[in-house]
C-alpha cells in the first residue's frame, strides 16, 4: 500500500501560527484554507465489495435535521434551510415541502423584493433570482462572519465580523461597510423605515442610517447574555434572554422594558411577523404571542417540546410559519394563538419499531403514541393507541396478529394484540399472568410462542397470549432472576442475560433448561442478537461482540458499543448495531464492520433515550434517531472493476481550493465520472472528467464547509465499466 500527502495551503498564514490562532482563523474567512488528501492504492488484482448506505427520511418529512431559518417569497414560495447542507423548497407557502440538495451549508436565509439570500456556515453570501432554485455567489467590500443575516424591502444587512457590517438598501446591486464598536455582532434587524439595527451578543445596540450615520446607541439591558434579537417594522426592538425573558425597547420609550411572561424561559426563537406583534419561542417547546408590541406575552396554548421552533416568516398567503430542531415546520393562521405541525408526527422519542410480513411499518413512542405506514405508501397514519404509556415492544406472529407490550396503562393492562395492523386493539388478561406488571420485552416466534420479561421473571406463551406460564431460571442448581436483555432466534432458542450477572444464557429446548455461556472481560451485556444457536451479538460498555460458536470463543469489532446501542439482524445474517449517531453494517462473512454517520442532529442530552430500529428486508433498515425522527438506511452492496482503472500517475493535489487534480491514465480513453462527498455520504459536487494527457480536474463550489470529504469514481465509461465507487482519496477542509 502507497500513500501520498499532498497539503496545499492558500494563504501567507504558516500552518503553526494558524493552529495557534484557530478560534480567531475560525472567524477571518480566507485566513487559512488547507486541504488535505491522501492517495489509497488497492492491489490491481482485487475487486472491492463494499457496503454503502442510502438515507432516506420516514418521518418527519422532508427531514428531521435541525432547521435554523426560513424566508417567504411572491408566489407561496417558502425556503427553509438547515443542517448538513439542507435546503428546502415550498411552493404553497409551506403546506409541502421538498427538498433542493443543496451543496452549500447555509445557515441563514432572507429575501429582498427581487432575490433570495442566504449566508452559509462559513460566511459565504450567495443570492438567487429565480426563488431559490439556483444560487450564485455574491462578493461584498469586506470579509464577513456568518453571525447574522437580516434583509427588508430592498434592505440587506450581513455580520462582517469585529467592529464591522455590510449593508446594501438597493437589493444588493451595491454594498457598504459599517464600523461599529460592538466587538463582534451577533445579531441585527431593519424596520420598515430602512434603519438598520446591530447587536453584540452582550446586549449593546447601534442603530444607523441608509447613508451609514449612527443613529442612536442602546446599552445592554443589563450585564449578561443575550439569545436572541428582533426588530418590528415600527422600529421596537426586543431581545431574548437565557433566562429572563424578553425585554423590549419602543421609538418612544427612555430604557429597556421587561416584558411580562408567564414563565421566564431561555428564548430558543424571536420575530416580529406584524406591526405590533412579536413571537417568542422557549427552549421548553412552548410558543408565546404578543399583540402589544412585545409589552406583555401570552402562552398560545401551542407546545411543541421537547421540539423547539427557533425562526418564522410571514408566508405569501399572510399565514405564519416556524421551523426548528428535529425538522420541525408548523404553521398558523394570521394573529392565530394555535400553531399546528404541517406534518403528522410524534413529538416523542420512538421506543419500537415494526414492520409486518405483509410490509406494513408500525412505531411506538415513549407517550404511548402510534403511528403506521401501509406497504406502498410514504404517509403515515396516527393509530388509536390501547395505552398512553411508554411502547416497549412491538411484534407480531406467523398469522400476522400484531402484540403491543407497554408500561402499565390508566386501566392496569400493559398487553394488547391487533389483528387489522394496529387499527383496533384488544387487552389480554389470564389468570396466571397479572398484565399490571407490565411486559420490559416480548417477541413472538412461531405459530403462537412468545415470550416476556416482567419483573425479572420469563413467561412463555404456547396460544398467542392466551395464556401464560413462568419459565423457572435455574442453572447449576442456582436459581437466577431474568434481566430485559433477550433475544429469541425461535420457538426453541433464547438468549439472555441475568440480573448482576456479565453471562450470556441459553436455551435451545423453549426453556426446559439453560446454559451459561462464558461472557467475561467483554462487560455485562446490554444488547443481545441472536442468529442462529450459535451465532450471537453481544453490546456492552465495552464493545461489539460475536461469536460463530455458541460463546466458546468471541471477538470484538468495533470498541465502540455504548449503554443505548442495539442491534438487529435480518434473515441472511446481516447485522445492524446502532451506537450514538453510527449505523454500523456486517455481513456474516465480513471481518470489520462498516459504519455510517446518521443524518440528523443527535444532541448529546439525547444520548440515554431509547432508541428503535428493525429490517423491512434483507436491504433496508430503520431506526430512530430523534424526536419523533424515523430514517431508512438502503444498502447498497458495490462490486467495483480494480481500483487500478482510474489510478494516477502523480498524488492528488488542489488548485486555488477550486479544485482537485488527479491523474492521468492514459488507459481510459472516455470519461470518469467523479463526486466529492461529505462525511454523511452526501454529495457534495460531481462531474464527467475527460482523461487526456494533462491531469483530470474536478471542479469544487466555493468554499464548502469544514470537514471530511471523500473523492470517489462513480463509473468508468466504455469497455471498461466500473458499476460503483473506487476510492480516489479523502480531502479535509478546515
Amino acid at each position: 500500500m502507497q500513500t501520498n500527502l499532498v497539503v496545499e495551503r492558500h494563504s501567507r498564514y504558516e500552518c503553526n501560527q494558524s493552529i495557534k490562532n484557530s478560534r480567531i482563523v475560525s472567524r477571518i474567512i480566507g485566513a487559512c484554507f488547507a486541504i488535505v488528501l491522501t492517495w489509497t492504492l488497492l492491489p490491481t488484482t482485487l475487486t472491492a465489495q463494499i457496503l454503502g448506505v442510502q438515507w432516506d427520511w420516514l418521518t418527519p418529512t422532508p427531514t428531521g435535521v435541525r432547521l435554523t431559518d426560513v424566508t417567504s417569497f411572491d408566489g407561496g414560495v417558502v425556503i427553509a434551510c438547515g443542517d448538513q447542507s439542507t435546503l428546502l423548497r415550498s411552493t404553497d407557502n409551506g403546506a409541502t415541502w421538498s427538498s433542493l440538495g443543496s451543496a452549500y451549508a447555509f445557515a441563514h436565509v432572507g429575501r429582498t423584493t427581487t432575490s433570495c439570500w442566504a449566508l452559509t456556515v462559513d460566511a459565504q453570501l450567495f443570492a438567487s433570482t429565480d426563488a431559490g432554485l439556483t444560487w450564485s455567489a455574491v462578493q461584498v467590500p469586506s470579509p464577513l462572519s456568518a453571525m447574522c443575516l437580516e434583509t427588508s424591502g430592498n434592505n440587506i444587512v450581513v455580520s462582517g465580523g469585529i467592529d464591522a457590517v455590510a449593508y446594501s438598501t438597493d437589493g444588493g446591486a451595491t454594498w457598504r461597510n459599517k464600523t461599529l464598536d460592538l466587538g463582534m455582532v451577533a445579531q441585527a434587524g431593519i424596520d420598515s423605515a430602512g434603519t438598520f439595527y446591530v447587536q453584540n451578543a452582550q446586549g449593546k445596540v447601534v442603530s444607523f442610517g441608509a447613508d451609514g450615520t449612527t443613529i442612536k446607541q442602546y446599552p445592554a439591558p443589563y450585564n449578561g447574555s443575550f439569545t436572541h434579537f428582533a426588530v418590528s417594522p415600527a422600529g421596537t426592538l426586543a431581545m431574548g434572554t437565557p433566562d429572563k425573558g424578553v425585554f423590549v425597547w419602543s421609538k418612544t420609550s427612555m430604557f429597556w422594558s421587561f416584558s411580562t411572561m408567564p414563565l421566564t424561559q431561555p428564548i430558543a426563537g424571536l420575530a416580529s411577523l406584524h406591526t405590533g406583534y412579536f413571537i417568542a419561542s422557549t427552549v421548553q417547546g412552548t410558543i408565546y404571542t404578543s399583540n402589544d408590541d412585545g409589552k406583555n406575552f401570552s402562552n398560545t396554548s401551542s407546545s411543541f417540546a421537547p421540539v423547539v421552533a427557533q425562526a418564522f416568516t410571514v408566508a405569501d398567503d399572510g399565514s405564519w410559519l416556524g421551523v426548528g430542531t428535529d425538522g420541525l415546520i408548523i404553521r398558523a393562521d394570521a394573529f392565530s394563538p394555535t400553531w399546528s405541525s404541517v406534518v403528522e408526527r410524534s413529538l416523542s422519542v420512538i421506543t419500537a419499531v415494526h414492520s409486518t410480513s405483509t410490509g406494513v411499518l408500525v412505531y411506538g413512542c415513549a407517550d404511548g403514541s402510534l403511528f403506521k405506514r401501509n406497504a406502498g405508501s410514504s404517509e403515515w397514519t396516527k393509530l388509536q393507541s390501547p395505552t398512553n404509556s411508554q411502547i416497549r415492544s412491538l411484534c407480531s406472529n406467523d398469522d400476522g396478529t400484531l402484540f403491543l407490550a407497554s408500561e402499565v396503562s390508566g386501566d392496569g393492562h400493559g398487553l394488547f394484540t391487533s389483528a387489522d395492523d394496529g387499527v383496533t386493539w384488544s387487552a389480554l388478561t389470564s389468570a396466571d399472568l397479572s398484565t399490571a406488571a407490565g411486559f420490559e420485552g416480548l417477541s413472538m416466534s412461531g405459530s403462537g410462542t412468545g415470550y416476556g420479561i416482567s419483573l425479572g421473571r420469563l413467561y412463555k406463551t404456547l396460544d398467542a397470549g392466551a395464556t401464560w406460564t413462568v419459565v423457572p431460571f435455574v442453572v447449576d442448581g442456582l436459581p437466577l432472576t431474568f434481566d430485559k436483555v433477550f433475544d429469541v432466534v425461535n420457538a426453541s432458542t433464547l438468549w439472555c442475560t441475568a440480573v448482576g450477572d456479565s453471562n450470556l444464557y441459553r436455551t435451545t429446548d423453549g426453556g426446559a433448561t439453560f446454559t451459561r455461556i462464558n461472557h467475561t472481560g467483554f462487560g455485562k451485556p446490554l444488547f443481545v442478537e441472536g442468529v442462529s444457536a450459535d451465532v450471537v451479538y453481544t453490546g456492552s460498555v465495552v464493545s461489539f461482540n460475536v461469536s460463530t460458536d455458541g460463546g466458546a470463543t468471541w471477538t470484538r469489532t468495533p470498541q465502540t458499543a455504548k449503554y443505548n446501542d442495539v442491534a438487529s439482524s435480518t434473515s441472511s445474517g446481516l447485522l445492524a448495531a446502532f451506537s450514538r449517531d453510527v449505523l454500523y453494517l456486517r455481513r456474516p462473512t465480513d471481518a470489520t464492520w462498516s459504519g455510517f454517520g446518521i443524518p440528523g442532529n443527535i444532541q448529546p442530552q439525547r444520548s440515554s433515550a431509547p432508541k428503535a430500529m428493525a429490517w423491512l428486508d434483507n436491504d433496508h433498515v430503520v431506526l430512530s434517531v430523534g424526536i419523533g425522527c424515523l430514517v431508512q438506511a438502503t444498502l447498497q452492496t458495490i462490486s467495483s472493476v480494480t481500483n487500478d482503472d482510474v489510478k494516477p500517475t502523480t498524488p492528488l493535489t488542489v488548485v486555488n481550493g477550486s479544485g482537485i487534480l488527479f491523474g492521468p491514465n492514459n488507459s481510459i480513453s472516455d470519461a470518469v465520472d467523479v463526486e466529492l462527498l461529505d462525511a454523511t455520504g452526501k454529495s457534495v459536487t460531481q462531474a464527467s472528467v475527460f482523461a487526456d494527457t494533462a491531469r483530470m480536474r474536478l471542479d469544487i463550489p466555493s468554499r464548502p464547509p469544514a470537514g471530511l470529504y471523500t473523492l470517489r469514481s462513480q463509473s468508468v465509461r466504455g469497455s471498461r465499466h466500473s458499476q460503483a465507487p473506487a476510492l480516489l482519496g479523502y480531502v479535509l477542509l478546515w
